[in-house]
């Protein structure tokens, strides 16, 4: 008993008292040697909250005759709380009455291990339920709130509201700023959110940057549009990071469920359908759900689908766009355009699948497979004894922030001075960021030249053609094609030029589509000219012959 820690206790229910030996004295820091106790001493000791049950029970034990068991907090002079477990046998004799023999020992230790197990399984919990950065509940929390709504029969199920958001130009944010200014954009987000949404909504937090909020017993679909257009405006107010400025928005989607037979996880699908159509519309903008919309949906996904096997099949590929001299009309250079010929809707534009590319993530993945084409197609043309000129290939910005970029170039062997990238969505090069700066640095390095491409469209400026110093930039066909009849777009136009050859930067003009946008152009001293008017793309078959064609006519005018 002493190695086990025990105190061991006897109690004369006739005599109305207890013995308690001396270890027992000391776990209820009482002084050694008064081993004679009052039986009221020891209720004295239990913890004030405790000690109305422990009693109670002490007495229906002793009134039934049966052995006592129970755990209690005890309360010692010094005020320091400390659980005790008691056990105590029921004896009953002739000679000495009714008796309880009985052990005490404390077991804090223990309850406090259980607390401690207790704290961090509820700890644990909570942080599986809860996202980590902002504290809000996470996709699981979320679901298992829907799934508790659904199955019970409260009222507020007959009406339920989804409201996905998806906080727009939080890309720029962390390419620009870093991760930790995207974290504190994330934080300010979810506080809009909280702050502007109904009491009764649970607001999740279920991708990098995507929210959605669950509204039971929604109000209307009126009360929920301002709601979104009072978010949309909130979120769209300038607020700072340390001292830099930064400038987001939302688009929402919502879906409402109109009777409890159409309550269902479809719920959710549909709010992120409505929220895809209202990026669709410009972003900054909120759709509800509607069916026409699952239907769109269903198309899209099979285009998906369909993209996804084309691009493992081979069915992506290249068209090339000859480049001419202004003052020669001979060949300067070729422009790779990818094309996807699909087996199921034949030749199909950029402009009918690289949005999808773009919604699937694959954009990188096309402007790669566009080099490697155009660097396979011009090994096998050289072969065939067919000189080839400088090609152009486009590089979206998704790739230029990629920090792998460098490596999988170099990885190309691709020959110094024969090859050159065009930068689209160059707005992002306005903004200092440290992994562009380095690919720019290693194209450079490389031998790779560097074109603008759509400039005059809003997407380039003049501080990035002085920190970029590109080789060429190309003149935006929607500027060129109104040169002929607009005296003041020609005007425009020639500033561009003039502005080029200040700055010793080539300029292609493009779009150009009739010989008198031939002739203005030569007047104008653009330096390089591409469009119909002088060469369709054509596939590399076609251009092989083009360029074969072309040289030889090139050479017997010569000589003629």
């Amino acid at each position: 008993m002493e190695a086990a820690g025990m105190g061991r206790w006897e109690y004369d229910v006739g005599a109305k008292y207890a013995f308690w030996d001396d270890q027992l004295l000391e776990i209820f820091h009482m002084p050694k040697g008064k081993n004679i106790v009052d039986a009221d001493a020891w209720s004295q000791t239990i913890h004030p909250e405790d000690r109305e049950a422990v009693t109670r029970l002490s007495e229906q034990c002793l009134a039934e005759e049966r052995d006592i068991a129970t755990d209690y907090r005890m309360l010692r002079p010094d005020g320091s709380v400390r659980y005790i477990r008691t056990r105590g046998k029921y004896v009953k004799s002739s000679d000495h009455g009714a008796r309880y023999f009985g052990v005490n020992f404390d077991v804090t230790s223990d309850y406090e291990h259980a607390q401690q197990l207790e704290a961090a399984r509820a700890q644990l919990e909570h942080d599986s339920r809860h996202d980590a950065l902002t504290g809000m509940a996470n996709r699981r929390y979320l679901d298992d709130v829907f799934t508790e709504l659904i199955n019970s029969e409260s009222k507020h199920r007959d009406r339920i509201a989804v409201l996905h958001f998806d906080i727009d130009h939080f890309k720029q944010i962390n390419d620009t700023l870093g991760h930790d200014a995207g974290d504190a954009t994330l934080k300010h987000a979810a506080a809009l959110l909280q702050d502007n949404l109904p009491d009764n909504a649970l607001v999740a937090r279920v991708g990098g940057d995507e929210f959605v909020a669950l509204v039971p017993d929604a109000p209307t679909d009126d009360v929920l549009r301002e709601i979104a257009k009072r978010i949309i405006s909130e979120m769209a107010r300038p607020y700072f990071y340390e001292s830099q400025q930064c400038n987001i928005g939302t688009s929402i989607g919502i879906a409402v469920s109109r009777s409890r037979s159409s309550l269902g996880n479809s719920l959710f699908i549909d709010a992120d359908i409505a929220l895809y159509q209202a990026k669709k519309a410009g972003r900054g903008r909120c759709r509800f759900f509607d069916r026409a919309m699952r239907e769109e949906a269903k198309r899209r996904k099979n285009s998906f689908d369909a993209l996804l096997a084309g691009f493992d099949q081979g069915e992506i590929t290249c068209h090339y766009q000859p480049q001419f001299d202004a003052r020669t009309l001979e060949v300067s250079g070729l422009e790779a355009l990818v094309r996807w010929e699909s087996s199921e809707f034949g030749l199909l534009m950029p402009d009918e699948f690289l949005g999808m590319a773009e919604d699937m993530g694959l954009v990188a993945q096309f402007d790669e497979l566009v080099l490697q084409k155009a660097l396979s197609d011009m090994t096998s043309w050289e072969e065939k004894g067919v000189g080839v000129p400088r090609i152009s290939v486009n590089v979206s910005a998704h790739r230029l922030n990629d920090p792998s970029l460098g490596n999988r170039i170099k990885s190309l062997n691709i020959p110094r001075g024969r090859v050159s990238f065009e930068l689209l969505e160059s707005a992002f090069l306005d903004s200092k960021n440290d992994v562009i700066e380095n690919n720019l640095r290693l194209i450079d390095e490389m031998g790779i030249d560097v074109e603008i491409d759509d400039f005059g469209s809003g997407h380039a400026s003049i501080v990035s053609l002085l920190e970029i110093a590109p080789k060429k930039l190309k003149i935006d066909r929607l500027l060129i094609q109104p040169v002929v009849r607009s005296e003041r777009q020609r005007a425009l136009v020639e500033t561009i030029i003039q502005i080029g050859r200040m700055l010793d930067i080539e300029v292609v003009a493009e779009g150009v589509e009739t010989p008198d946008h031939v002739s203005i152009l030569q007047t104008l001293g653009c330096g390089y000219l591409q469009g119909y008017a002088l060469a369709y793309p054509m596939n590399a078959a076609k251009t092989a012959t083009f360029l074969s064609e072309y040289r030889a006519n090139a050479t017997h005018l010569k000589r003629a």
